[in-house]
C-alpha cells in the first residue's frame, strides 16, 4: 500500500508517527465505490508498475521500463518510504482549493487479484473496512470528506479536509492520516458484514442499466485475452450472497 497528500500547509508533518509504529457510487464497472486456497501459484500473480515510479525512478524491482521512458518527475513532489514498514508516500503541494488537503491510501490490490469464488471480494472488503472505521467519524462536522473505491487494481481510501478544525484550528493532517490507518486495522464484525452486504447487493441492482451492461461488454472485448475480462470489481451477486464471516 501507498500514501499520498495533496496539501496546501506544512509537509513536515512525520508520517512515521500514523503509520510507522509497527462518493459516491459510480455506474464505471470498472470502478466501485461506496454511497455511504491453496498453495498454488496465484493466477492473477504479474509485474505491477506502481505509479510511484514517477516519483522513485529505477527502485521498483519489477519495472520493466527503462528509466528514460517514464514519466518525469512531478518538480515539487516529495517522496519516500517509511523505514519502519517500508510502506511509500508522495507529499505533492496543492494550491487549489487554499486551506484544504487530501490523504489518500492506496493499497495495490483490487479486483483482477480474485480467484474464481472470490468475485467481488475485494469490493465487499473495501465497502467493510471503510464504514467500519470509528476514528473515521471524528471528522465528520469538520467540513472533511471521505470516501474509497474499488477497481481492478486499486482499492483507494481517502480524506479531502480543511488545514484546520473550522473550532479551535486543530490541525487536521494527523486526524485523517489516524483515521485512514484505522481503516486498515477494522474489525469486519458480522453486523458490519450484513450492512455491507446489502449495500453492495443495492448497489449492483442501482447499476444494472443497458448503459452498464453495454460498457461491461466492450470491457470484456477489448481485455478478452486477459482476466479483466472476467474480474468486475462489482463482483458476482450469487457468490456475495454466500460469503460467511469466518
Amino acid at each position: 500500500s501507498s500514501t499520498a497528500l495533496h496539501e496546501g500547509s506544512d509537509s513536515s508533518f512525520s508520517l512515521t508517527n500514523l503509520f510507522g509504529g509497527g462518493g459516491a457510487a459510480t455506474a464505471s464497472p470498472n470502478l466501485r465505490g461506496k454511497s455511504g486456497g491453496s498453495g498454488s501459484k496465484h493466477p492473477s500473480v504479474r509485474p505491477h508498475i506502481s505509479p510511484l515510479n514517477r516519483f522513485k525512478k529505477g527502485q521498483d524491482p519489477v519495472q520493466t521500463k527503462p528509466t528514460s521512458e517514464l514519466l518525469p518527475s512531478h518538480p515539487e513532489a516529495v517522496s519516500g518510504v517509511i523505514e519502519s514498514n517500508g510502506m511509500p508516500y508522495i507529499i505533492l503541494p496543492n494550491k487549489s482549493p487554499p486551506g484544504r488537503f487530501e490523504a489518500h491510501l492506496q493499497v495495490f490490490s483490487g479486483s483482477a487479484d480474485e480467484l474464481e469464488p472470490q468475485q467481488g471480494i475485494a469490493h465487499l472488503t473495501e465497502h467493510v473496512a471503510y464504514m467500519g472505521s470509528r476514528k473515521r467519524e471524528r471528522l465528520f462536522g469538520t467540513g472533511s470528506q471521505t470516501n474509497a473505491y474499488t477497481d481492478f487494481h486499486h482499492t483507494v481510501f481517502y480524506a479531502a479536509c480543511p488545514v484546520v478544525t473550522p473550532r479551535g484550528n486543530i490541525p487536521m493532517l494527523p486526524m485523517a492520516l489516524d483515521a485512514l490507518q484505522d481503516v486498515m486495522e477494522a474489525r469486519v464484525e458480522t453486523s458490519r458484514l450484513e450492512k455491507e452486504r446489502a449495500a453492495v447487493l443495492s448497489e449492483m441492482t442501482m447499476v444494472n442499466t443497458i448503459e452498464y451492461r453495454v460498457e461491461c461488454q466492450i470491457l470484456s472485448t477489448l481485455h478478452r485475452e486477459n482476466r479483466l475480462a472476467k474480474r468486475f470489481p462489482i463482483g458476482k451477486e450469487v457468490l456475495i450472497r454466500n460469503w460467511k464471516n469466518d
